[in-house]
């Protein structure tokens, strides 16, 4: 009987910009998810995902945006309107609490990574 598991050394989870900006609590977009983000219990359920990968052993890879700062797109000749706008409320700014990982996701039950 074939199996459908995968093999655990090749198995990842990608956590693609889990930063404060995009779903936290006073994050820069957090007015624009927080319906959906709080209808559907994201960060409830973002711990239940990472906690289950800790579980199994499969590795948890983050992928992160570019973060923002001044001048990164003053070279560019096509910004598209999203690298645009992100520019104008500086978007995941470099150094700021909104560029970092939303920690809440991430805690063990007796530490933080």
């Amino acid at each position: 009987m074939k199996s459908d598991a995968y093999p655990r050394a090749r198995t990842g989870l990608l956590l693609v910009d889990p930063y404060n900006d995009f779903i936290s609590e006073g994050g820069k977009l957090w007015d624009r998810v927080k319906d959906v983000a709080t209808a559907v219990d994201l960060i409830s359920h973002l711990r239940q995902v990472v906690s289950a990968a800790r579980t199994a052993g499969i590795q948890i890879f983050f992928v992160p945006h570019r973060r923002w700062k001044p001048g990164m797109y003053g070279t560019w000749k096509h910004p598209n309107a999203s690298q645009i706008g992100s520019g104008k409320i500086k978007l995941v700014e470099e150094g700021s609490w909104g560029a970092e990982s939303n920690n809440t996701i991430f805690r063990r039950s007796s530490s933080s990574v």
